[in-house]
């Protein structure tokens, strides 16, 4: 009786063994492929369009109310208010959306907005163990609920006009 039950053990373990190497390797390799194809099959139109803009806009310095230095900085606490949404992280807070907002309220030109976009400029974004180069206005998208990203909305809408 004692074997039997060493025996059933012994094949658990093994079983058990088994299933988290199968889900490690769907966690790793499946997942990220799947997501990507997802992501192919779920862009709109104008996101192909946007897609094509990504990296940078043209900046017109003469009607911007910030400097260039101003827009760098603005771009690093947008980054840092999105940055910590790694769940992975010790210092786990969420997005501020707070600070974006507070941010957005200081850029009173389409052209301070765009100087701000250029700066951020391609930031890798990370979800799950997937790690896409993103600009701004994708950062947001996936940041920010519809709730505060239609408070933003007419502003992101500067960078492409």
């Amino acid at each position: 009786m004692r074997s039997q039950f060493k025996r059933l053990s012994q094949q658990g373990n093994k079983k058990t063994g088994q299933l988290l190497l199968l889900a490690g390797f769907l966690y790793f390799f499946v997942l990220p492929y799947l997501k990507k194809i997802f992501d192919y099959f779920t862009k709109s139109q104008t996101d192909n369009v946007n897609d094509q803009m990504i990296g940078s806009v043209n900046v017109n310095y003469a009607n911007t109310t910030i400097s260039k230095d101003k827009a760098q900085y603005y771009a690093g606490l947008l980054y840092k208010a999105m940055y910590q949404h790694d769940s992975f992280s010790p210092s786990y807070d969420g997005t501020d959306e707070q600070t974006i907002i507070e941010v957005f309220s200081y850029l009173n030109t389409k052209d301070d907005v765009k100087a701000v976009y250029n700066a951020f400029g391609i930031k890798d974004y990370r979800f799950v163990m997937v790690s896409d180069p993103l600009d701004l206005v994708s950062w947001l998208k996936a940041e920010l609920s519809d709730h505060y990203y239609s408070q933003l909305e007419q502003k992101i809408k500067w960078i492409y006009n």
